[in-house]
């Protein structure tokens, strides 16, 4: 069965090289598709120096979204499995991709759901869960809800949530992989307006989808407390 794994990239250039390297060096990979959304950074530019058979990279004219990333890379891709990673992830192995597309060959599972969680950390947040970008489907259970999809920005992993049952869905950690928050990939006030515009955008995709937005308020409040302990670090120096 022929496996794609499709990232979507929005300025990730200092990321994607060693996120590349892992994707090049997985035998069961039979494609890798890059989507930018309309980097400004040069990611672009640096993965097309690797385009070849198994590594195909595309570029949207301008920042569409996630989901809309998404499904032009999930129409391009000739996989029976899918296989979405983030392009941000620090500490991507060959064994976090093999375990993740595993409950589908093995337990017939439709869909999985897969937390990067750093070393010693055994607790898994439930929104961690609900926007984690790392997942596994069938092609044939996702082409019916592409136009839903390329619809949709940061809530493009809430309507995923919604498509399969839970008997149908497999969640697993991937540890010792890093998803690095906004605050570790660039300045603070930079970091804390694309956290609003993340909240922002996952209120508007709920109102689409007429799912209840008490979701978005309960990650608000995560991201006010973050935003809070990193500011006190600044003031402080630390």
């Amino acid at each position: 069965m022929k496996i794609s794994a499709i990232l979507p990239v929005f300025n990730e250039r200092e990321r994607i090289e060693k996120i590349l390297k892992v994707m090049k060096e997985t035998e069961f990979l039979d494609e890798i598709i890059f989507v930018d959304d309309g980097s400004r950074d040069g990611s672009f530019e640096f993965l097309k120096k690797y385009e070849g058979e198994k590594i195909k990279i595309f570029r949207l004219k301008r920042n569409r979204g996630k989901g809309f990333a998404l499904s032009f890379g999930i129409k391009k891709a000739s996989g029976e499995i899918l296989i979405f990673i983030d392009s941000d992830l620090i500490g991507l192995k060959k064994e976090h991709l093999k375990v993740l597309i595993l409950p589908l060959l093995k337990e017939r599972k439709k869909c999985v759901i897969a937390v990067p969680i750093e070393k010693n950390r055994k607790l898994i947040r439930p929104w961690e869960i609900w926007l984690s970008g790392e997942r596994a489907y069938f092609k044939k259970d996702i082409l019916p809800h592409l136009e839903k999809i390329s619809k949709l920005r940061y809530g493009v992993e809430l309507f995923l949530d919604s498509i399969f049952t839970p008997e149908e869905t497999k969640i697993i950690s991937l540890d010792g992989l890093l998803s690095p928050s906004k605050f570790e990939k660039m300045e603070f006030f930079e970091a804390l307006k694309e956290y609003l515009r993340e909240v922002k955008e996952i209120f508007e995709d709920l109102r689409k989808l007429g799912i209840n937005p008490s979701f978005a308020k309960i990650l608000l409040k995560s991201y006010i407390k973050e935003i809070e302990e990193r500011f006190f670090r600044k003031k402080m120096g630390v």
